[in-house]
């Protein structure tokens, strides 16, 4: 497939014809057809659709806020916690304007004074936990029961700014778990995951050429993200912590 897009992506630019060639994927899909014809990199452009600043962020939610006619008290806190994510910026102000009742634009202004802590501890407990855990539970314990090696790649996807980590890279930076990793690698562990939890394959994806593991879904990475070691350690029946 790569080989026949190279193909067709030359055939455009060597006959001038007024089209492009629209790829979405997951991320270093671009580099890799370079890789394959050295000829299409100066024809090939990337747009990364990472993390956003925080005040972006606070931008799209007074915009929000203008068209529902309420304030949130609390709009940094919500920016910090979204972690650079417009998605899980608009899932938060969507469960707090929800937890008040407010459906449509108010006629006076309402100021929405929600705890986000508790919102938060809400939407893990319920709505995400639904949806995530048994695919992370599943993940956490591919490995042996005194092994955390997936336990630190979760971790390390819930870190990663595009929800990408080259597990060879991640060998030569943390050397405690190399032997982890190749097990991972070895074991195919990703085709154990997915047969065991085939909805896992919607959003947590592998390359096999680039070793690479893929979150593919904003929501799980703020769920990793704001679930602690012990608990993944919990959920995946391992030795207790010493």
């Amino acid at each position: 497939m790569q080989d026949k897009l190279v193909d067709y992506l030359k055939y455009l630019a060597d006959n001038e014809l007024p089209k492009k060639l629209v790829i979405v994927g997951i991320p270093s899909t671009g580099k890799r057809l370079v890789n394959l014809s050295f000829d299409v990199a100066t024809r090939v452009k990337f747009f990364k659709l990472g993390r956003v600043a925080d005040e972006i962020i606070l931008k799209m939610i007074r915009r929000g806020e203008a068209a529902l006619n309420i304030v949130f008290d609390h709009k940094t806190d919500i920016a910090r916690s979204a972690n650079g994510s417009l998605n899980i910026a608009q899932f938060l102000c969507y469960h707090l304007a929800a937890r008040e009742g407010i459906a449509e634009t108010q006629h006076s202004t309402e100021i929405i004074t929600n705890n986000l802590e508790i919102v938060i501890s809400e939407i893990m407990s319920n709505e995400l936990s639904l949806k995530f855990e048994d695919a992370v539970r599943c993940f956490a314990s591919l490995d042996d029961y005194n092994e955390r090696t997936c336990i630190e790649l979760l971790k390390e996807l819930a870190r990663s700014s595009e929800g990408f980590i080259s597990l060879k890279h991640l060998r030569d930076s943390r050397p405690e778990i190399n032997q982890g990793i190749n097990q991972f690698i070895a074991n195919n562990y990703i085709k154990i995951l997915h047969e065991r939890c085939p909805e896992s394959r919607k959003y947590l994806l592998y390359d096999e050429e680039l070793c690479a593991l893929i979150v593919d879904d904003p929501q799980l990475v703020f769920y990793l993200f704001n679930t602690p070691n012990d608990r993944l350690n919990t959920l995946a029946g391992k030795a207790p912590i010493n």
